[in-house]
């Protein structure tokens, strides 16, 4: 007995198209393939021309939904795309994923460039920390096995040593006009600073060493 893969309306007398449909759902699941095919096809294109991750994410989550819609049909046997939709979502997964990583990445690298020329060590930990931010939002949104652990580490190391050149750029300036009193006092901001971080004393136990000898040989006292 012919059965529609659709409506599942069966009957001796129902004649079936070569999609295995009745002759009514066929140009209905004709349509809704070939719509969600073109949003897909239109989803890909805005992909390619955006730079802004928002739209990136929205568009590539689209195209994932249209094709796990696609994939309940295809899981009837209805003939949808070529290569099919069970074959494209995970592709496409992790082509989202990479997607983000990759503008992550890119605008990490866009910011190092930035601050090599910029005015203070504050502005150079405010642009980084807007990076670092937009990492941390991203890292729970990644679909599949991709991490942005690495990357997140480069930027928290690096904003570590912006913040502890700015102490040690005050210091030293200070040292060099003289300025004995406002030299130790960053001096300690800088020790301060490395010993209540996130990092073991042990691996920084040469800048803290050179530091330490600064405060000794300016005649300030180590607590």
């Amino acid at each position: 007995m012919a059965t529609c893969a659709y409506c599942n309306r069966s009957g001796w007398l129902l004649s079936l198209t070569t999609n295995g449909l009745c002759h009514s759902c066929d140009p209905v699941v004709a349509h809704e393939v070939s719509e969600r095919a073109r949003v897909i096809r239109d989803s890909e294109s805005l992909i390619k021309a955006s730079t802004k991750l928002e739209t990136i994410t929205s568009r590539a989550d689209f195209i994932i939904d249209q094709l796990k819609a696609l994939t309940l049909l295809e899981e009837r046997g209805i003939p949808t795309l070529n290569p099919r939709p069970t074959e494209l979502l995970p592709s496409w997964r992790t082509r989202r994923d990479k997607l983000i990583c990759d503008n992550l990445q890119k605008a990490f690298e866009n910011t190092q460039k930035k601050i090599a020329t910029a005015v203070s060590n504050k502005t150079a930990i405010t642009a980084l920390s807007k990076v670092l931010l937009r990492v941390r939002d991203y890292k729970s949104k990644l679909l599949g096995e991709m991490s942005l652990k690495a990357l997140e580490s480069s930027i928290v190391r690096l904003i570590h040593a912006t913040q502890l050149r700015g102490y040690l750029d005050i210091a030293r300036k200070a040292e060099f006009k003289g300025q004995k009193k406002k030299a130790l006092d960053s001096y300690y901001d800088a020790l301060y600073f490395l010993r209540h971080d996130d990092i073991e004393d042990d691996i920084q136990k040469d800048i803290i060493g050179e530091i330490e000898a600064k405060v000794t040989g300016l005649g300030g006292e180590l607590k």
